[in-house]
């Protein structure tokens, strides 16, 4: 039996999809620390840091949880969720993909974030679609197209 092929064209701005990736860089983490150098003399947590030392900062172990709001606190972040980062838009109702809802440091942030981060996520985007796309999907046999063994496919381990 040939493979039956799905024409799919990818729309620019998929909210599913920047979400799905928001929340792959939220639970693996792209970065896991990063070397800094101080430009001035200054004190961090009561602790006095020269010019020109070099600080070391490690963003996942003992770290206690990020201030949070309480819609997005009561959620489960140990889960893969990427509903977490959609909301709807104001008068449309449309969703759309929110990168700063939840607080995360994968490409950095202020003036030292990370340049390429947009390059990054494209990338990320085109990683994550290629396959899907290139998936051939073959006719599914006739004992199969009733609702029971639809429900046995997705239901039964």
């Amino acid at each position: 039996m040939p493979p039956v092929y799905i024409q799919c064209t990818p729309r620019i701005e998929d909210p599913y999809l920047n979400a799905t990736c928001e929340e792959s860089m939220r639970s693996a983490g792209t970065a896991k620390a990063s070397l800094l150098q101080a430009i001035v003399d200054t004190e961090i947590l009561g602790y006095k840091v020269p010019k020109g030392a070099e600080i070391f900062m490690n963003y996942h172990i003992n770290r206690p949880p990020a201030a949070v709001d309480e819609l997005k606190h009561s959620l489960d972040l140990h889960l893969f969720d990427p509903e977490r980062w959609l909301e709807k838009s104001e008068g449309t109702e449309k969703e759309k993909c929110n990168a700063y809802a939840l607080p995360q440091l994968a490409f950095g942030g202020g003036y030292r974030g990370c340049s390429g981060r947009k390059l990054a996520t494209i990338e990320f985007r085109i990683i994550v679609v290629l396959p899907i796309m290139n998936l051939g999907f073959l006719e599914l046999l006739e004992e199969f197209k009733t609702p029971t063994a639809i429900e046995r496919i997705f239901r039964e381990p």
